[in-house]
């Protein structure tokens, strides 16, 4: 069961106490005794979970999502005003001095009767829960443990799949397809999935429509907006109702002027399929995203070319995610202080702002061959919560940066430079990153000592570095080496050879589009293995014979190989060997 709505607004008030206490004035008592029911009431609803009682849980659950439902309108909301409040002169926090007041105590009155539902709705169920309805336990007392069993009779496995990657929070798929042939079960998989429970606990609006073969772009949409209310609120404000709202059309003609009853919309992804998904999306459309979705968390452009963002954009200070192809960065993208993601790696941009690092928030860059990070005037700021950090040119600024511990907490870090030498000099830094995880290199370099690398390394992805055979022997001493990819060009010569002893935690190996003949693996090496891939090596000849002695390895991915190398990798293997997956499989082809 997923809190999603709860867990949201919980994260924002943890923001609004640490960021914003100094303007929160009379409402702060208020914010702290709702964060603390709130954060009571989710904590019990997560401990009642699996210890039966089960429909009580997801009532108590529903009723606590729905408070935070209607609360996350109104904290959104001083936020923003917060927000602006702060970024006033003397003068203006002056004049608006009567208003902002006026506007806290509205917000007082709120709070207080929301915590008081919260503590109605939470303090009786757990009253009702105990046998003497005395303390506040920590989940649902357990009298009848039964469990009614649910046959699924459609594609379990199927089933099971699909729900996982519809709740996946990576947000890596935008729009999930169910694909077979006529009367296969398509839509009952579809129903089942719409009205699964966890599903419907997870999103907070859904909608089911009927699209017919010749239904346009502006019909669905209309159909989608008309559906999409939230049955526990009805009477209010249709576009107030629901929260998130994805958009792939062919032509983006006519759609943003449908937009402007989705006022309360927190999540925004939009694309235009086809030929025209380069398409430029005019500076005025972006007044439809500022004015029209104040409270907007994240946007999502896909891969629409902005030519200039306003600089009214700033005014977005819940924004937390933006991904278009961008030509310009605003300074006032500086403003957006709860930014977490900030994706441009499609973009051609080679500077950001100075204000940079003001984004506090900030967890994950991507960018594309970055050169500059400008670093004037803030030697006491760094970006203390950024995670991952992709991609950046490593000259001699951004080496002195990571000297300087602008990034102390990076995790994940991808490099690209035509220099090697460039590089080099750049990876003996490296050991400032005290938490580094995943490096990723995509262009020629050299390799320094082991020791250069920070003990914490786990996954290293070489591609173009055209690395010498020696170089082999600096990555096999990484003492925690787990992940090793080998792309496209990343080591030169017709041998590869891993000595003995070598990568003793590493688990998986991948080989790509290399141009080696020969492949050596020396004894007791690689101990640990557990995934092999063999991916379109079209010159390799050779493979290692003492292969089969890797006691743990367990899958071997054989990808366009020849079929004389097939077949030599499954003799050495044996039948009683790891699994062997070919591609494409040729037997199954031939049938």
């Amino acid at each position: 069961m997923a809190d999603s709505v709860v867990s949201l607004l919980l994260e924002t008030l943890n923001q609004l106490l640490d960021q914003d206490a100094d303007l929160l004035l009379e409402v702060e008592d208020e914010i702290r005794s709702f964060h603390a029911e709130l954060g009571l009431a989710s904590g019990f609803i997560r401990n009642s979970e699996g210890q039966g009682n089960a429909q009580a849980v997801r009532d108590l659950a529903k009723k606590i999502s729905d408070v935070a439902y209607e609360a996350e309108g109104d904290i959104d909301m001083l936020a923003f005003n917060i927000a602006k409040q702060r970024m006033r002169g003397k003068f203006g926090k002056l004049i608006h001095g009567f208003r902002y007041r006026s506007m806290l105590n509205d917000v007082s009155k709120k709070i207080n009767g929301i915590t008081k539902r919260v503590r109605d709705i939470y303090g009786n169920k757990v009253s009702n829960s105990k046998p003497n309805g005395t303390d506040r336990s920590q989940s649902f007392f357990t009298g009848d443990r039964k469990f009614k069993e649910v046959d699924l009779p459609c594609f379990p496995k199927v089933l099971e799949t699909l729900l996982d990657q519809l709740k996946r929070e990576d947000g890596a798929r935008g729009i999930i397809s169910i694909v077979g042939e006529v009367g296969i079960g398509k839509t009952v998989l579809a129903k089942k999935i719409y009205n699964n429970i966890s599903v419907q606990g997870h999103f907070d609006c859904l909608v089911w429509v009927h699209v017919s073969r010749d239904c346009k772009a502006g019909e669905l949409l209309n159909k989608i907006l008309e559906r999409f209310q939230r049955p526990n609120l009805s009477g209010a404000d249709h576009e107030k109702t629901f929260r998130r709202l994805a958009i792939h059309v062919t032509s983006s003609e006519g759609v943003f002027s449908k937009l402007r009853r989705c006022s309360g919309i927190r999540s925004f992804h939009y694309s235009v399929l086809g030929t025209d998904h380069h398409a430029p999306l005019p500076t005025a459309r972006w007044s439809t995203l500022y004015k029209g979705f104040k409270l907007l968390r994240v946007c999502n452009l896909g891969m629409i070319e902005v030519s200039r963002v306003p600089e009214e954009v700033g005014r977005l200070i819940h924004l937390r995610m933006r991904a278009p192809d961008m030509k310009h960065v605003p300074s006032s993208i500086c403003n957006l202080v709860n930014l977490q993601t900030l994706d441009m790696r499609e973009s051609s941009l080679s500077n950001l702002p100075d204000g940079i690092w003001k984004l506090q928030q900030l967890r994950h860059l991507h960018l594309y061959r970055l050169r500059n990070f400008c670093d004037q005037g803030n030697d006491e700021k760094s970006l203390g919560k950024l995670q991952t950090l992709s991609c950046i040119r490593p000259h001699k600024d951004m080496k002195r940066l990571m000297v300087k511990a602008k990034f102390p907490n990076v995790r994940k870090l991808k490099l690209d430079s035509q220099d090697p030498d460039e590089t080099a000099e750049f990876l003996e830094s490296l050991d400032h990153l005290y938490h580094l995880q995943s490096l990723k290199i995509v262009s020629a370099s050299k390799l320094p000592d082991s020791n250069a690398f920070p003990l914490t390394l786990t996954k290293l992805t070489l591609q173009g570095t055209s690395l010498v055979e020696d170089c082999v022997k600096t990555l096999e001493k990484l003492p925690n080496l787990r992940v090793l990819k080998l792309l496209q060009n990343s080591v030169n010569g017709e041998e590869i050879n891993f000595g003995a002893g070598g990568f003793a935690q590493l688990q998986i190996l991948q080989m790509v589009e290399l141009k080696m003949t020969t492949w050596v693996l020396g004894r007791k090496a690689m101990v640990n293995l557990r995934h092999l891939v063999i991916s379109k090596c079209d010159s390799l000849e050779k493979i290692p014979d003492n292969l089969k002695s890797l006691a743990n390895l367990q899958i071997v991915e054989a990808v366009w190989l020849s079929t004389d190398l097939r077949e030599t990798l499954k003799n050495i293997l044996g039948k009683d060997g790891p699994k062997i997956m070919v591609v494409p499989d040729m037997s199954v082809a031939s049938t």
